[in-house]
């Protein structure tokens, strides 16, 4: 059974990947966007990454869209 934290690692990865595509950038482009290592990118596309705030926020500016780690339509009318 997958646990929530575990759960949202792979959909940020997964939004990651997304991204990349959609841009065209492979591993070692974003990672040289981002000033980060090209072993850093992997463990990001891994999903099993536990990201920082800060890093989501880095990785959705240099990709142009939000990397949440919760997937579209995942929030309530009662948590927001």
């Amino acid at each position: 059974m997958v646990d929530s934290a575990e759960r949202r690692r792979k959909v940020a990865a997964k939004q990651i990947l997304d991204s990349m595509t959609e841009k065209g950038l492979t591993r070692a482009q974003l990672a040289d966007l981002m000033g980060r290592s090209r072993s850093e990118a992997t463990k990001w596309l891994s999903g099993s990454h536990n990201f920082t705030l800060d890093l989501l926020s880095e990785l959705s500016q240099v990709l142009g869209r939000p990397i949440t780690g919760v997937e579209e339509g995942a929030y309530s009318a009662a948590v927001c």
